[in-house]
């Protein structure tokens, strides 16, 4: 409880709060939080589920190197994600403050925000969109 979330919003490019994202377009998990006393080294992480519970992707400040030296009062953490690689489905998004040996929960949102994607116009299957190209060479007879 040194740390609490107190809001969490998923927004788009332009900074708007939404439940429904597009395959490939960004997505912003943006976590307003106070420390009630100062914290050294705070690890900021996210991690999102299918509605099915299987475990998609975990991160948090500390895998990538980011390290908030201290904090102390309200402030707002920004988890970015460029271009959306989940394919349409219902997922659910867990975010968490610990101690810097990941040992110790500040807070803890256990599946807590849920939020929708729709794959646009890609006709993928899955989980994942992969960009990818298709080629084709055709041999002729001498060959």
């Amino acid at each position: 409880g040194e740390v609490k979330s107190k809001a969490v919003q998923l927004l788009d490019e332009k900074g708007t709060a939404k439940p429904l994202f597009i395959t490939g377009e960004s997505l912003t998990v943006e976590i307003d939080y106070e420390a009630l006393e100062e914290i050294s080294r705070p690890v900021f992480g996210v991690a999102i589920h299918s509605r099915d519970g299987i475990h998609i992707n975990g991160t948090n400040t500390k895998f990538y190197k980011t390290i908030f030296d201290t904090i102390k009062g309200v402030g707002t953490v920004r988890y970015n994600i460029k271009e959306l690689p989940l394919l349409k489905g219902n997922y659910v998004l867990f975010a968490v403050f610990y101690d810097y040996a990941c040992l110790h929960a500040y807070d803890h949102h256990d599946k807590c925000y849920l939020f929708n994607v729709s794959s646009g116009e890609l006709s993928d299957y899955g989980v994942f969109h992969i960009p990818c190209s298709w080629t084709l060479t055709e041999k002729t007879d001498g060959e």
